[in-house]
C-alpha cells in the first residue's frame, strides 16, 4: 500500500512479473573440495552485503546476469565473477541485461576458530564500468571504478565484532577516483530472558572535498544493502553513528530498534539516495550535521515457510534542509520461502 505520489513509481517498488533467478549450474567435487560454475540471471550476496546485496525486503529483489565460478576447500572459499547488471523495468517480462554496466571481480575468504570463538576474513575486488554516473559536483560521464573490500567479523563469547573497509579508485571521465567507505559494528548479547543484544554501528562514506582538484571523492556503492529497510539514504558522503537494540520475546519473534545521528562527511558535497540521486545539494546548507532518525522492526516466524514482519522509520531532517519535511515510513510484509 502506498500513500503519496503514485505518478513516479520506481522499479524497486514495482515489478509485475519477471524472473529473478534463471541459471544453469554445474558442480564438480575434487576430493574434499568443490567447484561450482553458474551462468545466468541470479541473486548474489557476499559477506555483510556491503558491495553485493540481493535487496531483501524491497518490493523487487535485485538480480545480476553473471558467470560465476566458486570453490570451497575446508575453511577456504574463493570465486570469480563477470557479467552485467540488470536493467529493471515496471512491466512484465521486460527486465533486460544492462550492457552499460559491466563488472568483473573475484573474492577469497577464510573462517577461523570454533564454538564460541569464531572469525572470518574476506577480501573482494570488483572492476566496474558504467556508461554514465553523476554526482552533485559533476555531470554524468563514464565511470570506470575499482572497488576493494576487506572485512573481518568475529565472535568471542557474548561479544560480536564486524569491521569492513572499502577503497575505490579509477577514472570518472577525466577525473581520478579517490573514495572510501568504512563500516563497523560491535555488540554484546545476553542468553537469558528475552536475549537482549545492544550494539553500536558507525558508517563513514567519503564525499567530494574540492570541485577543482581533478578528483572525485564521493563513494559510489555498487549493489549495496540499504542502511534502512526503505533505502532512504545512500552511503555516499554520509557519516552515521547508530546505537542498536534487539531482543527475542519468544523463540519466533525478533524485535529490532535503533536511533541514528546523520552527518555529511564533506560539507562540499550533497546528500544522496541509495540509488545515487542527489536529495540535497551541497550548497543548500553549511551544516555538517543534518538530522537524526529512529527505526523499529519486528519479524514473526509463522512456520518454516512463512514470516510476517513490520518496519517503521521516522527521520528528523527538515530543519537543516529547507524547504523540506521530515520522513515517516511504515510497512508490513509477508514472506514465503519454498
Amino acid at each position: 500500500m502506498q500513500m503519496g505520489d503514485l505518478a513516479s513509481v520506481a522499479p524497486i517498488e514495482e515489478g509485475r512479473f519477471d524472473f529473478n533467478q534463471a541459471f544453469v549450474e554445474a558442480r564438480v567435487p575434487i576430493g574434499k573440495a568443490k567447484i561450482v560454475a553458474r551462468l545466468g540471471r541470479q541473486e548474489m550476496g557476499f559477506g555483510n552485503n556491503t558491495v553485493f546485496d540481493m535487496r531483501e525486503g524491497a518490493n523487487t529483489r535485485r538480480s545480476l546476469d553473471l558467470l560465476r565460478v566458486m570453490g570451497t576447500a575446508g575453511k577456504w572459499e574463493a570465486g570469480f565473477l563477470t557479467g552485467h547488471s540488470v536493467l529493471e523495468k515496471l512491466g512484465t517480462w521486460d527486465d533486460a541485461t544492462n550492457h552499460d554496466f559491466d563488472l568483473t571481480g573475484g573474492h577469497v575468504a577464510r573462517s577461523f576458530g570454533s564454538g564460541t570463538h569464531t572469525g572470518r576474513a574476506e577480501a573482494l575486488f570488483v572492476a566496474s564500468d558504467r556508461a554514465a554516473l553523476a554526482f552533485y559536483s559533476e555531470p554524468a560521464t563514464r565511470d570506470q571504478r575499482k572497488t576493494l573490500s576487506l572485512r573481518y567479523a568475529a565472535r568471542a563469547n557474548a561479544w560480536t565484532f564486524d569491521l569492513e573497509g572499502v577503497r575505490q579508485w579509477g577514472d570518472f571521465g577525466n577525473l581520478d577516483i579517490d573514495a572510501y567507505y568504512v563500516t563497523g559494528t560491535v555488540a554484546h548479547g545476553w542468553s537469558g530472558g528475552w536475549k537482549p543484544k545492544v550494539g553500536l554501528r558507525i558508517d563513514v562514506g567519503s564525499g567530494d572535498k574540492d570541485g577543482n582538484d581533478n578528483k572525485i571523492g564521493t563513494y559510489a556503492p555498487l549493489f549495496p544493502k540499504p542502511l534502512t529497510y526503505n533505502g532512504d539514504l545512500g552511503p555516499h558522503n554520509l557519516t552515521i553513528v547508530q546505537p542498536q537494540l534487539s531482543m527475542m520475546p519468544t523463540p519466533k519473534l525478533n524485535l529490532d530498534f535503533s536511533v541514528a545521528a546523520l552527518w555529511r562527511t564533506s560539507t562540499h558535497d550533497g546528500v544522496y539516495s541509495l540509488g545515487g540521486a542527489v536529495l540535497r545539494r551541497g550548497d543548500e546548507t553549511d551544516s555538517r550535521f543534518f538530522g537524526k532518525r529512529a527505526t523499529a522492526a519486528g519479524r514473526y516466524q509463522l512456520n518454516p515457510w512463512m514470516l510476517i514482519g513490520f518496519y517503521t522509520i521516522y527521520g528528523d531532517v527538515a530543519e537543516k534542509f529547507r524547504p523540506g519535511r521530515d520522513l515517516f515510513y511504515a510497512t508490513s510484509y509477508l514472506t514465503f520461502r519454498f
